[in-house]
This record gives structure tokens, sequence and C-alpha cells, in this order.
């Protein structure tokens, strides 16, 4: 397969179609696409769910050779533009209300599925526990290189966040973590062992 699409894109006529046909898909056009599909023929529908497992793997692994492939051979100065031009263009509404959709579609499942539930809660917390070693540890070396930055971005993000979800969220959250009170106990001497030093610091101590 990969052997074929290596053939295909060599040619001139196929890049510039696919870049053509790419260009013009719209967030409508992708609405009207799937309103077609899934009230057209139910069945393909579901094959297309019972497809997504090794579509999300496969588009996973993609994305992250993808990035490591630009990170390899790809000086920072030649990606930075096409990244930013890439950023520019995404739509931030677009997200929000497909995580939101998503979302409700995957708590409705989970309350109306016993087995789901089950599942989510036996793998659930290894992938999100995966993903938020990998993004603390990013974080990390950003602080060590720039605090400005993370302060920054965290900022604009509180800013654009449902303030009263928000409270209700770290409300449960902060009673799951009351519950380990040793780890709480320790974080939080540790928080406050920091924060006198950063005001030492700040007066010249």
């Amino acid at each position: 397969m990969s052997g074929l699409i290596m053939e295909l894109i060599k040619k001139p006529l196929v890049k510039g179609m696919l870049r053509t046909h790419l260009k013009e898909i719209t967030p409508e056009t992708a609405r009207s696409l799937v309103r077609s599909i899934l009230w057209q023929d139910i069945e393909v529908v579901f094959g297309i769910l019972g497809s997504l497992p090794s579509c999300i793997n496969s588009l996973a692994a993609a994305l992250g050779t993808l990035a490591g492939e630009i990170n390899e051979k790809v000086r920072p100065e030649l990606a930075k533009g096409f990244i930013s031009s890439i950023i520019k263009d995404i739509d931030p509404a677009g997200l929000k209300d497909s995580a939101r959709a998503v979302s409700i579609l995957i708590s409705n499942m989970i309350q109306a599925s016993p087995e789901l539930k089950a599942s989510f809660i036996e793998k659930g917390p290894g992938v999100i526990a995966g993903g938020i070693n990998a993004a603390t540890t990013k974080v990390n070396d950003i602080c060590r290189q720039d605090p400005a930055l993370i302060r920054d971005f965290t900022a604009a993000v509180i800013e654009d966040l449902d303030r009263h979800a928000l409270n209700e969220a770290t409300l449960n959250l902060a009673e799951v973590f009351l519950d380990r009170q040793p780890g709480l106990v320790a974080w939080s001497c540790t928080l406050f062992k920091r924060r006198v030093a950063k005001r030492l610091k700040g007066l010249g101590l």
C-alpha cells in the first residue's frame, strides 16, 4: 500500500489534484458529507466506526513519525513559518464544538453501557496518564528554557475557559486529591518552598 502511494505522489498531476481537493475542503462540506453518509446507509457508518481504532492508531503513528522526521531533518527556522501558518488557519470555535460534541457522545455512551464504562475505567487511566506525563515533561522543559512562554500561554488559556465548569471540575479533582493526603501534603510543601524562594529572589535576597 505504501509503495503504491509513493509511486502516485511522484506524479505532478496527482500532487496537483490532491493539493487542490484538500484546499477545497471546508467545515460545511465535511458536515454535509457526514450527514449524507449517515442517513443514506447506516451500515456504512457502522463499518467506518468499526475501523476507527485502527484509523486512530495509524493516524497517531503517522503524526508521531511526521513530527520526528521534521524535527530531525528540517531546521526550526524553516519549519516555524509553515507551522505558524497552519496554526493560524485552524478554527478554534470548530475545535471547541467538536470537542464538546464528542465529550457528550462519550458520556452518553458510558452511561448507557456498563461494558464500555468498565473498559474506560480499565484502559482510560493509562492513556490519560501517558498523555499527562508527556505533557508535563514538555512543560517542565519549556519552563526551564522560557518561563514567560508558559506563563503567558496559560494566562491566555484561562481567559478563554468556562469559569463555572472549570470551578466545578477543580472542586471535583480537589476532593480526589484530598483523599490522597500524603501526596497532597508533600506537593503542598514543595509548592510553598518554591513560592518562598521565588519571592526571596524577587526581593534580591
